[in-house]
């Protein structure tokens, strides 16, 4: 239950991030709601694309999930957020670096300590 209530959290959180960077780079404000809408969907087309790659290599199942992820973000903003394709890729890109360097930041924390 705790995890279920993290994933909650920090999907908003990233949904916050999606629409602040959406509001900075477009003319439109985009809704928190719906930033976490686009990345409920975009979550859930990599899932299956996850479970349907399950039995390749894992090293291809990982790039396609990845790009897969990247183009469903591109085409959700399109769709939902009402944004040319330029700037919704250049939205999405953005947002995946920040997305990258956040859970990078997450694992380096949550890393459990070494001894010397």
């Amino acid at each position: 239950m705790l995890g279920i209530l993290i994933l909650i959290v920090f999907l908003c959180v990233m949904g916050f991030v999606l629409a602040l960077i959406h509001n900075m780079l477009s003319d439109d404000e985009l809704e928190v709601k719906r930033a976490i809408l686009i990345l409920f969907l975009t979550g859930v087309v990599g899932f299956i694309l996850k479970v349907a790659l399950q039995d390749n290599d894992p090293n291809e199942a990982a790039l396609a999930g990845v790009a897969a992820q990247f183009i469903t973000l591109t085409l959700l903003l399109k769709l939902m957020a009402y944004v040319p394709i330029p700037k919704a890729l250049l939205i999405a890109l953005i947002y995946s670096i920040v997305a990258f360097l956040f859970g990078l930041f997450l694992s380096y924390m949550l890393m459990p300590a070494t001894p010397a």
